[in-house]
C-alpha cells in the first residue's frame, strides 16, 4: 500500500507532530505526568472536533450516473 504525499498530509502530519511536542514540554517543565494526560486529553479533544467539522460530504452516485453531493440537515 502506498501512501501519497499531499500538502493536506504534510500539514496534518506536522501539525499532529507540533501537538505532542506541547504535551511533552508540558510534562517536563511541570515534572509530572498529570498535566502530561490533561494537555494529551484536550489536544485530542481538540482534533476530534476538528475532524468531526471539517469532514468532507460523501459523494453519491444517482442512477443518471451524475455525481450529486448529500447536503447535511440544516436543523
Amino acid at each position: 500500500m502506498r501512501v501519497r504525499l499531499t500538502p493536506d498530509l504534510v500539514a496534518n502530519v506536522l501539525g499532529v507532530l507540533g501537538l505532542v511536542c506541547v504535551v511533552v514540554a508540558i510534562g517536563g517543565l511541570t515534572g509530572t505526568w498529570w498535566w502530561s494526560l490533561g494537555a494529551a486529553g484536550l489536544v485530542l479533544v481538540g482534533l476530534s472536533y476538528s475532524v468531526h467539522t471539517h469532514a468532507q460530504v460523501p459523494t453519491a452516485v444517482v442512477a443518471h450516473g451524475g455525481p450529486v453531493r448529500a447536503v447535511k440537515d440544516a436543523a
